[in-house]
């Protein structure tokens, strides 16, 4: 496979298309490692990482097609192509996959509407219900403020919200749709709600039981790649000051090149991330893991001014 052999220190993008090429599965999936059964979120990385490849275009018509053929009735996709349901995590991740590549995908728009269903607002027992009526708060966090979860009927967390906000932005950026609108904009005050004290974002809430939690690089990029048109508020500006104050010592290959496409998306020098992945790379010698080889591959479209997590991929 050609390539425009992008080269930053050690890392090459003819190794990781390479890889990439030949890990493929004759479905035209990937899993998270090569010869293991194929599997949504490899996939969509692997689609972001090799969308401006030279000769790729066989591969890539094979991963939309085993997308497409794994799309569920409503719209949405499943983790695995043995789950039985849709995921809502997944879809938009997917989703994005698709917008970065080709545009406005008639399966992207599909899942619009998948996305938008599985919105939901925290499940309260029958104790916080009538805690409610009666005007108390039991817990740190606003309650109320819908986003998405990671398995249907179950508690709302930063991470599957921040990729079903991005998405939908993404899937909405050229035309008005008021009730994606307004989801959209009742998640991100969830989001904000949710920021720890010093900056940035943990999994779930900032405090539980009276204690706080530390953010973690990996949660605050997603946070704030999915608030990027909010760059202005001081939240995203605390946020980002974190960020780059705590990437100087993360040790998280997936981390670091979230933390690299984050920086990118704001305009932000991530020379020094980049060094981080270099040397890693360089130790390493070869990455195995298909997910953090596309991730990889992405950050190094990033610097040619292509990044899949803006909400219009080229730069500016």
């Amino acid at each position: 496979m050609a390539s425009r052999r992008t080269e930053v220190g050690n890392l090459k993008s003819q190794i990781l298309q390479d890889f990439l090429a030949k890990t493929q599965n004759p479905d035209g999936g990937w899993g998270y490692s090569p010869g293991k059964r194929s599997a949504l979120e490899p996939t969509a990385y692997a689609l972001m990482g090799l969308r401006h490849a030279a000769g790729a275009e066989q591969i890539l018509a094979m991963a939309t097609q085993f997308i497409s053929s794994n799309q569920s009735i409503d719209g949405g996709w499943p983790v695995s192509v043995t789950d039985p349901g849709a995921a809502s995590w997944a879809t938009p991740l997917v989703g994005v996959a698709l917008l970065s590549g080709a545009g406005e995908s008639a399966q992207a728009q599909a899942a619009l509407q998948s996305v938008f269903s599985a919105f939901n607002r925290m499940p309260k027992s029958w104790v916080n219900r009538i805690g409610g009526w009666l005007g108390y708060r039991s817990s740190n966090v606003n309650t109320d403020l819908g986003g998405w979860s990671w398995n249907p009927g179950t508690a709302i967390w930063v991470e599957p919200t921040c990729y079903a906000i991005l998405f939908l932005k993404k899937a909405t950026l050229d035309r008005q749709d008021q009730s994606v609108s307004r989801i959209i904009s009742e998640a991100e005050s969830m989001v904000y709600d949710r920021m720890c004290k010093s900056g940035g974002w943990n999994y779930g809430n900032a405090e539980v039981l009276g204690e706080e939690l530390r953010p973690y690089p990996l949660t605050t990029t997603l946070a704030l790649i999915a608030l990027q048109d909010r760059s202005l508020r001081s939240e995203n500006q605390k946020s980002l000051a974190y960020l780059k104050q705590a990437v100087s010592s993360e040790k998280s290959l997936l981390s670091l090149c979230f933390a690299g496409l984050c920086l990118d998306v704001y305009v932000q020098g991530w020379q020094n991330v980049w060094n981080q992945l270099d040397e890693f790379y360089r130790k390493i010698s070869f990455l195995e893991d298909i997910k953090t080889t596309a991730l990889m591959l992405i950050t190094l479209d990033a610097r040619e001014g292509n990044n899949p997590f803006r909400l219009k991929a080229e730069r500016r």
